[in-house]
């Protein structure tokens, strides 16, 4: 999986990160041996925590942004960031922020002068069609069409 993800994976490292955190909780969990039972933590992130990581994804949606980064503004462990972000915004952070890459690739793509290509890469996809594969699984039409009928 590194080398995919160093490789230029196009789901992005962050998939990555979350993809290796998923296994390492799913083999402790079937495989690790524990006393008693974990206690079930409530909470998420505090606000201005939450602010701070949504301003930091909007201001770096053209780049790949790596799940050691978002959990170091929270000063949180990678795995404690992530369970506490999807409890507050209702979404793990690899969605997030291809959510917010597709609101951004919109604004983009009523421009008329921009190619999907160059919407693509300032919204932080590998190319143009994994960025049409993606608009389209959040929108249910291509850039194109949406594009025209905007």
């Amino acid at each position: 999986m590194e080398r995919e993800m160093n490789a230029g994976w196009p789901m992005g490292s962050l998939y990555g990160d979350i993809l290796g955190m998923s296994l390492s909780i799913a083999l402790i969990k079937k495989y690790g041996l524990t006393s008693s039972a974990p206690a079930r933590i409530k909470g998420g992130l505090s606000r201005p925590n939450l602010r701070r990581v949504q301003s930091y994804i909007e201001a770096n949606l053209h780049r790949d942004i790596r799940l050691q980064e978002l959990a170091a503004l929270t000063d949180l462990s990678v795995f404690h960031f992530a369970r506490s972000f999807r409890e507050s915004s209702g979404s793990t952070p690899h969605q997030y922020i291809v959510g917010m890459r597709v609101q951004k690739a919109k604004t983009l793509l009523l421009r008329a002068e921009w190619t999907i290509q160059q919407v693509a890469s300032a919204t932080g996809f590998s190319d143009g069609g994994q960025f049409s594969k993606i608009f389209r699984k959040f929108t249910g039409i291509s850039p194109t069409v949406w594009r025209r009928t905007v």
